[in-house]
């Protein structure tokens, strides 16, 4: 036989990421600060642009939130100009080329944002729970197995900006105690 009972069970497959390189920094900031939201912006349209552009304009309509939140972003610069625009704070990197970079890049961020509309991974959900950083996602591919509202990140159904802006607003009131809870969570799921 083919198929059996035992065949057709659900579970989780899980992607090879080296815990022991892929891991929580040590010391997390307890004091306040803006939250810093990591992202990876890419032309290709199933990654989301214009859904992360139109949050943007809509989280600038509220002027009091530029203050809290800076954007760490991987990749093409198209985003760079809605935020400035907005009149976010930002930094860029083209692309890391190294697989170290990428885990300080991680282990930098308060959250790894995913706009993807139209992905099975991303791998970089994996990466960044690895390393202890809640990931903010539409409900697709590994996010909607792996993300757990207020465990480890914060899902939003697919391509719904307002909700998503909704969860960044939030983000800014969080207590540093919920955001190390977020933290270990993120890290219990990857292990």
């Amino acid at each position: 036989k083919i198929f059996n009972k035992q065949l057709h069970t659900n579970r989780l497959l899980h992607l090879g990421i080296d815990l022991k390189k892929y891991k929580s920094k040590k010391n997390y900031i307890t004091k306040k600060r803006k939250i810093i939201i990591g992202l990876r912006s890419s032309y290709n349209p199933r990654k989301g642009l214009d859904i992360f552009e139109q949050m943007i304009n809509h989280l600038g309509k509220k002027k009091s939130i530029t203050n809290k939140i800076k954007f760490k972003i991987i990749g093409n610069e198209e985003v760079t100009k809605t935020l400035k625009k907005n009149q976010f704070k930002f930094t860029r990197n083209n692309h890391i080329n190294t697989e170290r970079g990428l885990i300080k890049f991680y282990q930098s961020i308060d959250f790894f944002l995913n706009t993807s509309i139209g992905d099975l991974g991303p791998v970089m959900i994996n990466e960044s729970l690895a390393c202890g950083t809640p990931s903010l996602s539409f409900n697709i591919g590994v996010s909607k197995d792996l993300i757990k509202n207020r465990k480890n990140g914060y899902l939003s159904n697919l391509g719904n900006y307002i909700s998503m802006s909704k969860i960044i607003l939030n983000l800014t009131k969080l207590s540093n105690q919920k955001l190390n809870q977020l933290r270990t969570g993120s890290r219990k799921t990857a292990i």
